[in-house]
């Protein structure tokens, strides 16, 4: 036994040494023996934003940006191809024309042999619609179509063969195999609807604040459930109409698409794709269209909704309009957020409440701020936390350090590293949206300029001006959308169900 060797009065001076180290260990540590620790500053920091090294030339009259970041041998293109100009009609069949794309056959090969090819030559082969709002004309709406892809040298050739089939041939008229996409789609979207409760929620929300905010709606929500539950359940009545459409689409693209393309990576790939492109040239003309956007309707009553569905949790979400992004309030609004994030958010509704995640947020790209929730467990308790943002901002005193803390925090996004996925999309993202570094520039000084008294006037100033005209959305069990009503009095939510 250790305890033999000591004497009592030794053993005590251990037990006193013990106590003292305890007590050290669970004191906080002083302002002035904190203030000896590195920090970053601001100074630290980068006087201006990065630059993604990007040349931009012309081949076969499609524009191309070319950026310089070191791949390691794989190569990542992407083809985007303006909407603008798509009859109106046609936007709510983007999202089957997504699926043709991506489970059905082209150029006279069935969905296996595509299948195939695509597992061979690709890394992975991916098709999306974008809907934008411009970054410095408030009144202006893109829609892009793009196609993605990336494949090492030896297979770049097979892959942009690939790839031309897809855009040139893409084939819906196997009825069989339509049927069976249709119905994986019904099945997906139920799926997805419900799991991912929180967009839901944000983009039931939100269809009436922005044109932007509409489209995304229209392409995922119940609405959009209810459109495939019908094609799915009367397929031999719709096939006609879904194959005709989709075929539209690809006639659209291939011929009034205006293109822009973004590639990183070989020298010999580019080769190729140069005289891919050529080769292209005589199948794809640029006609002037009229262009005009499916109506948007505005919310006449601001909603509170609660969608209902098979779960045990709650998704939380309210949403406002916002300035634009070339408005001189965002790089303020935006660290108002932050720290709002951090401080109040968080707290409140993931470590008080429960809930698995929550945040506020500014979406630039559709013009709106939200406040959501995560598997959230409660629902009368988040939305009073939402509804208590603006006087949590209002009762803080920020200090120049916390202000320093939310630039330096938010930095990550202007000084992510550049790789090569990331840099060959968000090149072409700000080329075509307009947002030049120019601007991103001037939102970056802004942010470095902020004061407390700044970013707490703009913030309080952004959520007074907006907040009144909120919309709320619930996705939750009915039970528990049924049991908030009655806290909720003249407050409650109008209560539908996701799945029909």
């Amino acid at each position: 036994d250790q305890r033999a060797c000591f004497n009592d009065e030794q053993i005590a001076n251990i037990a006193k040494s013990a106590t003292a180290l305890a007590a050290a260990q669970g004191a906080p540590n002083s302002p002035e023996a904190l203030a000896t620790l590195p920090q970053l500053k601001t100074t630290d920091l980068p006087a201006r934003p990065q630059r993604i090294p990007t040349e931009f030339g012309q081949i076969a009259g499609t524009t191309v940006l070319r950026n310089d970041v070191f791949t390691n041998g794989v190569n990542h293109l992407e083809f985007d191809m303006d909407l603008a100009g798509l009859p109106a009609d046609l936007y709510g069949w983007l999202p089957r024309f997504n699926e043709v794309i991506a489970k059905m056959g082209a150029a006279g090969q069935d969905f296996s042999r595509i299948a195939e090819r695509r597992t061979s030559c690709t890394g992975g082969l991916w098709a999306n619609t974008n809907i934008w709002n411009h970054a410095s004309d408030s009144t202006k709406t893109l829609r892009r179509y793009r196609f993605g892809l990336k494949t090492l040298d030896s297979q770049a050739e097979n892959a942009l063969a690939l790839l031309g089939d897809l855009i040139f041939a893409v084939d819906p008229r196997d009825r069989n195999r339509l049927r069976d996409v249709m119905t994986q789609v019904r099945a997906s979207y139920r799926t997805t609807l419900v799991n991912n409760g929180s967009s839901t929620a944000q983009r039931q929300a939100a269809r009436g604040l922005s044109p932007v905010a509409a489209l995304d709606h229209l392409f995922v929500s119940p609405d959009a459930l209810r459109v495939i539950e019908d094609l799915s359940g009367n397929f031999d009545q719709h096939v006609d109409e879904l194959i005709r459409n989709v075929e539209r689409i690809r006639d659209f693209i291939r011929t009034h698409g205006r293109w822009t393309i973004s590639f990183t990576g070989s020298d010999a790939v580019f080769r190729i794709l140069t005289r891919t492109l050529e080769g292209w040239q005589t199948r794809l003309t640029n006609a002037p269209v009229e262009d005009a956007l499916p109506a948007f309707h505005p919310f006449t009553t601001l909603p509170r909704e609660g969608l209902a569905g098979p779960m045990l949790v709650s998704h939380c979400a309210k949403v406002m309009p916002a300035p634009h992004l070339a408005h001189p309030d965002v790089p303020l609004l935006n660290l108002g957020l932050y720290l709002a994030n951090f401080d109040y958010m968080l707290p409140e509704i993931r470590f008080k409440g429960n809930a698995y995640g929550a945040g506020v947020h500014y979406y630039n790209t559709h013009g709106v701020l939200r406040l959501s929730s995560f598997r959230d467990p409660n629902i009368v308790e988040t939305l009073a936390v939402f509804d208590g943002l603006k006087d949590h901002i209002g009762a803080q005193k920020w200090s120049q350090t916390d202000i320093d803390r939310a630039i330096i925090g938010s930095a990550k996004d202007v000084e992510a590293p550049i790789r090569p996925a990331a840099a060959t999309d968000t090149a072409l993202m700000r080329h075509l949206r307009g947002d030049t570094y120019e601007l991103r520039e001037a939102r970056y000084a802004a942010t470095l300029r902020a004061t407390p008294e700044s970013v707490k006037e703009t913030t309080l100033r952004v959520l007074s001006a907006n907040e009144p005209r909120s919309a709320i959305c619930v996705v939750s069990s009915r039970e528990k959308l049924n049991k908030a009503n009655e806290q909720l009095g003249d407050g409650c939510l109008a209560v539908s169900n996701i799945l029909e």
